[in-house]
């Protein structure tokens, strides 16, 4: 699985680790998540773990 998503903190923090290739299901999938903790949290604290990332299918940019 190429994204791993963690929500921490009472829901104002997420950790995202994402590795491989990213695709546009990985998109569909980030997104909605952090919209929705977004509406609920006035602050969102992102951190992006990319360790062995490779980059993005051409759907996901």
């Amino acid at each position: 699985m190429p994204i791993q998503i963690n929500e921490d903190s009472g829901g104002n923090f997420l950790a995202v680790h994402v590795s491989g290739i990213s695709s546009q299901a990985d998109y569909v999938q980030f997104v909605p998540e952090f919209e929705r903790l977004a509406g609920q949290h006035r602050k969102v604290r992102v951190l992006f773990d990319m360790t062995d990332f490779h980059g993005w299918e051409a759907a996901a940019i």
